[in-house]
């Protein structure tokens, strides 16, 4: 299965990838709500997990921009 995690928090990124990634989800990550969508459209991912308080595009921004493509 394929995640993706968004999230302009570092630490909080890694620390849920490497969970992820230790029970077998392969997974993506970006910083940024645009680094997301790109990632997004490109892997296809089963889930993503996005942080909705980062700046422009924000988690809802975003989800908004995922269901248009």
């Amino acid at each position: 299965m394929r995640v993706l995690i968004i999230d302009d928090e570092k630490n909080l990124l890694l620390g849920i990838a490497r969970r992820l990634e230790r029970t077998g989800y392969k997974v993506y990550m970006a910083s940024s709500g645009n680094e997301g969508f790109n990632l997004a459209c490109q892997h296809h991912p089963d889930i993503i997990l996005s942080d909705i308080g980062m700046p422009p595009p924000n988690g809802f921004e975003l989800r908004q921009m995922l269901s248009e493509e």
